[in-house]
């Protein structure tokens, strides 16, 4: 599909997107591959209807561009305050974390399950639980150390 612009031609494309469902996450995949986007050129937005959009655009040669627009109306039960995009190897992912009550690994409707996310969740989440745990361990060390002055 093109189109022709008083700044130059624009040249449309569809990139695949597949939603994938991995536990404590929804997860939209865009694959990019072939298509030059840089992240820069890409926009990821949420309105307050739940819609999400993602975007791209960009310049190819002699006054060509080449532009994509996809949206995808969220479910309630994914919390787009936590919202998350990361764009590595010509893949775009767009990470929703669930809320707590969502959490029970059963596979719902609203999305298709495929694929999987990036090795970097499973890092954020361990390093989280790492934080919780570290103080845990000083709050307790500081009871312990109160109780022991108290009682010497």
């Amino acid at each position: 599909m093109e189109a022709a612009s008083g700044s130059g031609t624009y040249s449309g494309c569809n990139p695949k997107c597949e939603w994938t469902e991995v536990g404590e996450l929804d997860a939209l995949k865009v694959d990019l591959a072939g298509l030059g986007f840089k992240k820069e050129e890409l926009k990821v937005l949420v309105d307050t209807s739940r819609k999400l959009t993602i975007s791209g655009e960009r310049a190819l040669r002699d006054g060509q561009w080449r532009r994509f627009r996809r949206s995808f109306q969220l479910p309630k039960r994914c919390n787009i305050q936590d919202l998350q995009a990361n764009f590595d190897q010509e893949i775009l992912y767009v990470v929703l974390p669930k809320p707590v009550g969502a959490r029970d690994g059963q596979p719902t409707n609203e999305m298709k399950q495929s694929g999987s996310v990036p090795k970097a969740l499973s890092k954020r989440r361990r390093l989280i639980l790492t934080a919780v745990a570290a103080i845990v361990l000083v709050a307790g060390l500081g009871a312990f150390a109160a109780y022991k002055l108290t009682h010497s």
